[in-house]
């Protein structure tokens, strides 16, 4: 997988620990990622504008870890 700005992460990563505590759930790492990020891009939104490149690269990383979470979600409610 590809990396944009070092925000892109894979799946192995979250689950080896990647970003967050090695102890939480692929899930809850995800949801701890998604909640910076959105820090992150308001701020970055607010300062250098919607439009700015980090600002989208921010958001397409967000998208991605949302349909990731949701992705995950769905298998461990089909089991």
């Amino acid at each position: 997988m590809s990396i944009t700005n070092g925000l892109c992460y894979s799946i192995k990563e979250i689950k080896k620990g990647g970003f967050v505590s090695k102890t939480m759930s692929a899930a809850d790492n995800i949801l701890t990622r998604i909640e910076y990020l959105r820090k992150k891009m308001s701020n970055i939104a607010i300062s250098k504008g919607y439009t700015d490149l980090e600002s989208v690269a921010i958001s397409q990383e967000l998208d991605r870890l949302l349909n990731l979470y949701e992705n995950i979600k769905e298998k461990n409610i089909k089991g």
